[in-house]
C-alpha cells in the first residue's frame, strides 16, 4: 500500500464530478453539494472521533491505530481545507495520462473548476462555518 502524498506524483485527493448538463442547467444543485462538503471538511478536522467511527464502519475494521494513521492522513495531511482543486495538479495528471497513451483531448483547465468554491468564499459561507478560525492553513 502506498501514500500518493509521499510518491510525488501529482494527485486530486477528493472531488466532486458531475456532469455539465447539471452545472449548465442546474447550479444551484452544485452549489449546495459543494456547501455541504465544506461543512463535511470542518466536521471531520473538529469531531475526530466521529469521523473515526465513520470511517471504522465504513472500512470495516476496529484496528484504532489504523483508524488513527487513517484520520491523520486525510483530516490532518491532505484534506484542505479550502477546497480549491489544484490546476496544477490536474495539468500534471493530465500530462502524465497523456504519456501513458491516454488519449485526453481536453485541456485542463477544462477539467475542472472553482467557481463553486470560490462563491463560498465569496459570499461569506466559509467564515459562517469555520468562525473566527482561519480555514486556510
Amino acid at each position: 500500500m502506498y501514500r500518493l502524498i509521499d510518491l510525488n506524483i501529482p494527485f486530486i485527493y477528493s472531488s466532486v464530478h458531475t456532469s455539465y448538463k447539471l452545472l449548465r442547467e442546474r447550479p444551484e444543485i452544485v452549489q449546495r453539494v459543494v456547501a455541504a462538503f465544506a461543512e463535511i471538511v470542518y466536521f471531520v478536522e473538529k469531531n475526530p472521533d466521529k469521523a473515526k467511527a465513520s470511517m471504522a464502519k465504513w472500512m470495516r475494521i476496529n484496528d484504532q491505530q489504523a483508524l488513527q494513521a487513517a484520520y491523520d492522513t486525510y483530516a490532518r495531511e491532505i484534506l484542505d481545507r479550502t477546497m480549491v482543486v489544484p490546476g496544477k495538479a490536474v495539468a500534471e495528471t493530465v500530462e502524465l495520462a497523456r504519456e501513458s497513451g491516454s488519449p485526453v483531448r481536453k485541456k485542463p483547465e477544462e477539467i475542472y473548476d472553482n467557481t463553486f468554491v470560490n462563491n463560498l468564499e465569496k459570499s461569506g459561507f466559509m467564515k459562517e462555518v469555520w468562525g473566527n478560525e482561519n480555514y486556510r492553513r
